[in-house]
């Protein structure tokens, strides 16, 4: 039943802000949604339901929005780019502002896996503009892979976003090994 709702939605902030592109639609529900980590219910599915729920009103009024995606995303160990045990790996990618420009926002970069250790986990974005893309290339994350690894474990990371009114999370993965 959520799909036509959020449709719909996105249908009345195209109208809304029709210079608004498929992705800044996209980015400006999830901006503006409401946080339902924090119901009683849902909180043993923490960070697992998305955005939250959609606001319309905030959706069609609130323009003062930044949303920041890790797109592009490479991972290289400087040697042959097989990701093995004992190397670390860097992960390289861009930062896109989909909306409003931000500022002074940490991206933190975290796993649960117990097969590597973060060397490098936090880039500093102290200003992004509207629809501009900040690649990590002069920062970019590393992480060692521990030799107990299993063969083709997939390493599951997250990025968490904080900053000046923008906070926000995203996941991404890599097979090493």
């Amino acid at each position: 039943f959520s799909c036509p709702i959020v449709a719909g939605c996105a249908g009345l902030i195209k109208s809304k802000f029709n210079n608004y592109n498929c992705l800044q639609i996209a980015a400006q529900l999830k901006a503006t949604s409401d946080n339902i980590d924090t119901i009683a219910f849902n909180k043993q599915y923490r960070q697992q339901l998305g955005a939250g729920r959609v606001n319309l009103l905030k959706a069609v009024s609130d323009t003062s929005m930044t949303y920041i995606e890790f797109k592009d995303i490479s991972f290289n160990d400087k040697n042959d780019d097989i990701l093995l045990p004992n190397e670390t790996i860097y992960i390289n990618g861009n930062f896109i502002n989909f909306l409003k420009t931000g500022k002074n926002i940490n991206a933190i970069l975290s796993t649960k896996s117990i097969y590597v250790d973060i060397k490098s986990g936090t880039f500093t974005i102290d200003s992004i503009g509207d629809s501009d893309t900040l690649p990590n290339d002069s920062s970019p994350f590393s992480f060692s892979v521990y030799e107990t690894v299993p063969v083709d474990q997939e390493i599951e990371f997250k990025i968490t976003y904080n900053g000046l009114g923008f906070n926000a999370y995203e996941y991404f993965s890599v097979i090493v090994n």
